[in-house]
């Protein structure tokens, strides 16, 4: 069974969206890869306007998941330094009586 060219690079672009917002850096790149072979399969036919104009939206994707994985890498290295920097004040653990005594 075939799967139109245009569904599949619809579903390529919803795969990468969905990644992106998911945060997995490894679909983004996966789904990346996938979106841009689509998008040249369908490319070769159009004319040259069309072309442009899905070159465009095309360009305008791969631009907002740029911008969304590096604005995401930078939060994350935050939140990781700032676990580091909670680490060094974390007080030594207490110690427990080996034995509990029940009063009843």
């Amino acid at each position: 069974m075939q799967v139109d060219i245009r569904d599949q690079l619809q579903t390529e672009a919803a795969a990468l969206c969905q990644a992106v917002i998911c945060e997995d850096f490894t679909a983004v790149r996966v789904s990346a890869r996938r979106y841009v072979e689509a998008l040249e399969i369908k490319l070769k036919p159009l004319s040259p306007d069309d072309a442009n104009a899905l070159f465009r939206n095309a360009v305008e994707l791969l631009e907002w998941a740029r911008r969304a994985i590096c604005a995401s890498r930078g939060r994350l290295a935050v939140q990781i330094r700032n676990v580091q920097r909670m680490a060094l004040y974390r007080p030594a653990p207490r110690r427990f009586p080996s034995r509990f005594r029940f009063d009843a």
